[in-house]
């Protein structure tokens, strides 16, 4: 029914109120004389969870910054690479949270030099 599918996918509104940014995070990649330049925006399953996930930004650009410079230029380049650098930071952030989980990760402004 309508409503039921309604019930699942949150409106705008709550997906901001329980979404984080994650301000720019300037990094060296794994390979040499790259570097990347991005904003990430997280999604949370709830404002409790969002709470939290602020209180642990540092952790989340601390994990971004790790599984950058593990990472090879060629390893971000496209959907695909980029989709599963989104997947290990979710898993990362979401070994981070107690009250609640991360949903969706989106990189909002990305630039790769």
């Amino acid at each position: 029914s309508e409503e039921a599918k309604a019930e699942k996918e949150p409106t705008a509104d709550e997906v901001v109120k329980a979404s984080v940014e994650i301000p720019e995070i300037i990094t060296n990649l794994k390979s040499e004389g790259n570097a990347v330049k991005l904003v990430l925006n997280i999604e949370t399953d709830s404002e409790k969870a969002k709470e939290e996930l602020e209180k642990r930004s540092f952790q989340v650009k601390d994990a971004v910054i790790d599984i950058l410079s593990d990472t090879n230029a060629d390893e971000l380049d496209g959907k695909k690479g980029r989709e599963h650098f989104k997947t290990l930071v979710k898993n990362k952030v979401n070994n981070y949270l107690q009250d609640g989980k991360v949903k969706e990760v989106y990189i909002t402004s990305f630039n790769l030099q």
